[in-house]
């Protein structure tokens, strides 16, 4: 039995209030608290205490753990001193869209990977790996600072007593490229308005990552102010379950007393299912396991069903010698060769995504009609009121954010016949990872493969100039450590617009604030912890392995001189073809298990997760065999206790962490 129509009631807190008014100001007051509390959280933890990685999914922990002690703690105690005082649900879901949106600009969302990149040519070059001669000319003076009176240098190192932060070195290229990202925040805004009638109502999209918060939101009664939810006894089983088994972690790699958990659930280990396949990850993750929940189990089947074909097709390939020649690797950091360590699986995948991306297009298409047809006359028929954006300005932000990306990387040095294919990759990318957000609910949902590899493969190295090399690296900046950037969130965020109906307007200025805040605030908070503390000290990933990979990475790949490597293109088609196989059957075999999100899917990072996934599926599937929909629905609060208990567990740990083990923080959240 399908889980879709047995998820959680959410409830429709605009519907039932008229057009009350939820995008109230202590609401955008409360928001921009929480997205600079998201901001301190992980730039913090990344530079001081070094512990849990809290920001590495789509529904970050740096985002539940706050919003959850806003629903469970601040909220009832607000109410208990005067009433009008608390949030209504309504302004609950605005914090909540806030902080979506807020969660995914600092550290290793963005900023420090944008700091990062800026700054290591000029710091890391040396006669050694010739980035001087092959980069730094190639770098104009607007795009990234020099190291004008050390300026890097004491980034990276800390300054000196008596010195002060150079701030005026970073003011031109953190303004141009701050237009640059609200360029793109700008053409994400139009797509997720655009799509979000053709995904919440015509494909009717489950959005399983929503559903644990907005129950957390529900009043069970007019006046209330804890929700339905927290009022089970099964909420709160759930959550001491999941804040017991991470105090456990805790106690036990504090304390020689307490003894730890077996090495396979916690923190995991490799297990080979034969030496020529590919390992798999043991570490069972409690906060994979509890949203997964939410996932509809088809969904969940087939990820699990497609990991293993595909690490049975590498077992095969590694067994018979084959290997796609001159591979080195894939311009990125998520392996040598992709998540799967495998050039044949990675190309694969990104096929299989090109095509779920292009499908979805066409069967959106009298949708897109429509809508573009609204944005050159007003009065066609379509209603666009209840969206984020009038379907006019959804269109010219889309095609304005679009039409400056386009100017900007052609002005920084890359060729005109690159941008049109980069763009082309970008947003597959992009507009895939916002799908695998609204429809599978995947945490750790990354790119099979980087926009750049598919377009330094499909040109061929010599025939890409030094200049567009150089711009396509640092392009990862919008890669955002692989998770799609700003669309998956804000997909997200106009389907709570749904939930706060006539009131999109003003969600989306709250929506842009926080972006704005967001990225201001991480971006002024790290250069002051990069000046004070340096950031050779931080988490090595966002500001010296990643950048130096991706440079070193790039470096090899223009010394090869390579041209179009048809042997990719072929794992391309070969991806895309079985994905159109796959998506046919979907539609015209009612019984058909399998869905087709499963096979580019089963090409990203969630990979790390298949054993909370099988284990996921194997409960969901027990509970819907023996107590049907009413059972999966009475479950319900367990898991989101679940998710709240470990939340609340990684923060109290992070606190301890900052009094008691700074720079040597422990480890209770990650992949």
């Amino acid at each position: 039995m399908s889980s879709r129509s047995a998820v959680p009631s959410t409830g429709q807190p605009g519907a039932s209030a008229g057009v009350r008014p939820f995008v109230t100001p202590r609401a955008l007051a409360v928001g921009t608290l929480l997205v600079i509390a998201i901001d301190f959280w992980n730039i913090y933890s990344e530079a001081v205490i070094r512990g849990s990685r809290v920001n590495l999914t789509q529904f970050p922990v740096s985002l539940v753990a706050p919003f959850v002690l806003l629903v469970l703690v601040l909220n009832p105690c607000l109410a208990a001193l005067r009433q009008r005082w608390a949030l209504t649900p309504g302004e609950l879901l605005v914090v909540l869209g806030m902080g979506l949106v807020g969660a995914v600009i600092p550290s290793y969302g963005m900023t420090s990977i944008l700091l990062g990149m800026l700054a290591s040519p000029f710091y890391h070059a040396t006669p050694e790996n010739q980035w001087d001669i092959y980069f730094l000319d190639h770098i104009p003076p607007w795009l990234a600072p020099r190291d004008t009176g050390f300026a890097l240098t004491y980034l990276f190192e800390g300054l000196p007593p008596g010195a002060s932060i150079p701030w005026g070195v970073w003011a031109i290229p953190l303004l141009w490229w701050g237009s640059l990202i609200a360029a793109v925040a700008a053409f994400s805004f139009g797509i997720a308005v655009i799509l979000r009638r053709q995904w919440a109502e015509h494909e009717r999209l489950v959005y399983p990552l929503l559903k644990p918060a907005i129950a957390l939101t529900e009043q069970p009664h007019p006046g209330a102010f804890r929700a339905g939810t927290v009022r089970s006894r099964l909420f709160w089983a759930g959550f001491a379950l999941a804040f017991g088994f991470n105090t456990w972690l805790y106690l036990s790699s504090t304390f020689s007393m307490v003894p730890s958990l077996p090495r396979i659930l916690w923190p995991g280990q490799w297990f080979y299912l034969d030496r020529y396949m590919p390992p798999l990850w043991t570490r069972f993750n409690l906060y994979t396991f509890a949203f997964g929940y939410f996932v509809n189990q088809d969904v969940l089947l087939s990820f699990w069903v497609f990991n293993l074909l595909l690490t049975g097709e590498i077992g095969l390939f590694r067994r018979v010698g084959y290997r796609i020649s001159g591979d080195a690797g894939v311009l990125g950091y998520i392996g040598a060769s992709g998540v799967w360590g495998n050039a044949e699986m990675a190309w694969q995948c990104f096929g299989a995504l090109t095509v779920l991306v292009l499908w979805g297009f066409y069967v959106a298409r009298r949708h897109l009609i429509d809508v573009v047809r609204k944005a050159l006359r007003p009065g066609h028929s379509i209603d666009d009121t209840g969206e984020l954006l009038s379907y006019r300005a959804a269109v010219c932000c889309t095609i304005g954010g679009l039409a400056y990306t386009f100017f900007w990387f052609h002005a920084a040095g890359l060729e005109l016949r690159m941008l049109l294919p980069f763009l082309f990759a970008l947003l597959i990318v992009y507009v895939g990872l916002s799908r695998f957000v609204a429809d599978a609910g995947t945490l750790y949902a990354y790119s099979p493969m980087s926009p750049q590899e598919f377009m330094v493969r499909i040109s061929g190295t010599a025939s890409i100039s030094a200049s567009s090399m150089t711009l396509l690296t640092y392009s990862f900046v919008l890669r955002a450590n692989a998770r799609g950037f700003l669309l998956p969130a804000l997909a997200q965020v106009v389907r709570l617009g749904d939930l706060i109906r006539g009131q999109g307007r003003r969600l989306f200025a709250a929506v842009a604030l926080a972006i704005f805040v967001a990225f201001i605030v991480s971006i002024l908070m790290t250069l002051y912890m990069g000046y004070t503390y340096g950031v050779s000290n931080f988490r090595d990933l966002p500001f010296t392995r990643y950048p130096t990979s991706l440079f070193d990475r790039t470096l090899s790949l223009m010394k090869s001189y390579t041209d179009t490597d048809p042997e990719r293109l072929m794992f391309l088609a070969i991806g895309g073809g079985v994905m159109a196989l796959l998506t046919y059957l979907r539609y015209h075999l009612p019984r058909w298990p399998l869905h087709p999100i499963g096979l580019p899917m089963a090409g990203t990072s969630a990979r790390s997760s298949i054993v909370s996934i099988v284990l996921i599926w194997g409960v969901k599937s027990i509970l819907l065999r023996t107590g049907g929909v009413a059972l999966y629905r009475r479950g319900a609060p367990f898991f989101i206790g679940i998710i709240a208990g470990y939340t609340i567990a990684v923060f109290l740990g992070h606190l301890a962490d900052s009094v008691w083990f700074l720079g040597q923080g422990h480890y209770l959240h990650g992949w």
